[in-house]
């Protein structure tokens, strides 16, 4: 039989090409019908050479068939396999929508491919960059990568390095809930919300919003109180204040992060009537919240102090009750306490005193149907102010607000007069040393000994309530007034 010439080349990355792990048929050989075997003789054929892997250095004997007929001779074949390292997948960088995939550098590469499937072919060339920063990628989803290192010198190419990582959880606005106000007040309140979840990023701004309005948009309507920085998860409030008594309030708790903006459920909250009144040196008002019997209680304020321990007069105490009407406005004057000597002049307050006598202090009062003063119902007395011992100098002014004469005694402190309304009272007699009368009905004897002298208490007045009562000299600083529904 005639001999077969069989010619191989020792396999080189040129046999590789489009194979990484290079196998029996990788080798070159020139011949028809190609079998191989383990043995030069006898032995084993490789049935698959195609899907049986080269082993560096070991020796594979091949044959070829013509005419049916299989040469007796093998060619014998020793294999040479230039290898290329793989690389090592690094530590990968998430986001929401993108994966900056790393890996590390394998020895002997010249450059690396990355693809998005096992195909080598279709990878793309990273040079020498051992980094990819892929975008436009789906949150809370896991992706699945390549690497092949390759060696353009010898022509090898690593096998693939397979690399895995999720995207980052997706970001929602967060979760709030709004919990039931406290402290319900008159005019203030505080409002509580919480968030229960961040849901990926931190809040940046939360809040609350609140309406009059039942069932109001708070995103686009109500009023908006907030606070802005960063904020995880937890409990929050804001201490609201401005608000009108009697009224019903609707609120939602919100919060705000790169998501957007979620709120919470709408609570409700009714402010409290607002019974008590301070001095505030300016008129107040109360809308009357149900038709009824209230009652109304006023304190007017003390007289102011002179040198030498001579303290003002206390202010006067006057209470009764009134029938209202809901929806009614009434208003309330509270007067302020006198001023010591030399003292200047306050608005809604008592008379200011000049050398020798301090001012008395005003008369408290409540009035109905308007805010005149023939409107009065109720008037707590102002106290008398007192008075210093100085050979010679004159008195001190009366109370300032709601005028009438201040009692007489030795000597006469007169408070503004009834039909002066805010203007400050007359100053106290010729007499030296005396000082001014408190405001009001029947407002405190000024202090008028010329060796010095305590003012008197300030009395009151009853003219638009039933079943009430006064007393002298009952109230020490400025006035006060309270109104109470009768239940």
């Amino acid at each position: 039989m005639k001999r077969l010439l069989l010619i191989f080349a020792i396999l080189h990355a040129t046999a590789v090409l489009f194979a990484q792990s290079p196998t029996i048929s990788s080798l070159s050989v020139t011949g028809t019908n190609i079998k191989w075997y383990n043995a030069p003789t006898g032995g084993t054929q490789y049935t698959d050479p195609a899907n049986t892997a080269l082993v560096n250095g070991q020796t594979y004997y091949a044959s070829q068939t013509i005419n049916g007929v299989e040469s007796t001779d093998r060619l014998a074949v020793t294999a040479t396999v230039n290898t290329q390292a793989a690389p090592q997948a690094g530590t990968h960088t998430p986001s929401q929508t993108q994966i900056v995939w790393n890996w590390n550098t394998a020895s002997g590469a010249s450059g690396y491919k990355w693809g998005t499937t096992n195909v080598y072919a279709d990878a793309t060339d990273m040079t020498t960059a051992t980094t990819k920063t892929e975008t436009g990628l789906i949150c809370e989803t896991q992706y699945t990568r390549y690497v092949w290192a390759y060696n353009s010198t010898t022509g090898c190419i690593s096998s693939a390095v397979t690399l895995t990582q999720s995207t980052s959880s997706c970001i929602t606005a967060p979760t709030v809930t709004t919990n039931a106000a406290t402290s319900v007040a008159a005019t203030t309140v505080t409002l509580n919300g919480n968030i229960t979840s961040i849901n990926g990023a931190s809040a940046t701004t939360r809040g609350f919003k609140y309406s009059t309005t039942s069932g109001f948009n708070p995103a686009t309507s109500g009023t908006n109180v907030s606070e802005s920085g960063t904020f995880n998860t937890g409990s929050f409030i804001y201490n609201l204040s401005g608000l009108t008594s009697s009224t019903t309030y609707y609120v939602c708790a919100y919060a705000t992060n790169s998501a957007g903006t979620n709120y919470g459920s709408q609570v409700s909250f009714t402010t409290s009537m607002q019974t008590d009144f301070a001095f505030t040196g300016a008129e107040q008002s109360f809308v009357v919240p149900s038709t009824g019997t209230y009652k109304l209680e006023v304190w007017g304020a003390q007289g102011g102090a002179a040198g030498g321990g001579y303290a003002g007069g206390s202010g006067g105490y006057s209470y009764g009750n009134i029938s209202l009407t809901a929806g009614q406005t009434i208003y309330i004057y509270v007067g302020g306490a006198g001023k010591a000597t030399s003292g200047g002049a306050a608005f809604n307050g008592g008379g200011a005193g000049t050398c020798c006598g301090a001012g008395g202090g005003g008369g408290t009062d409540i009035r109905v149907g308007g805010n005149a003063l023939a409107n009065r119902v109720i008037v707590g007395g102002g106290g008398g102010g007192g008075s210093r011992d100085v050979p010679s100098g004159p008195g001190g002014a009366g109370g300032g607000l709601l005028g009438g004469n201040g009692t007489t005694g030795t000597c006469t402190g007169l408070g503004g007069t009834q039909t002066s309304g805010y203007a400050l009272g007359v100053g106290g007699s010729n007499l030296v040393d005396s000082a001014g009368g408190g405001g009001g009905y029947w407002g405190g004897q000024a202090g008028c000994d010329p060796s010095g002298g305590s003012g008197g208490g300030g009395s009151g007045y009853i003219g638009g309530v039933t079943s009430g009562a006064t007393t002298a000299g009952q109230r020490s600083g400025d006035g006060f007034a309270r109104i109470t529904p009768v239940l």
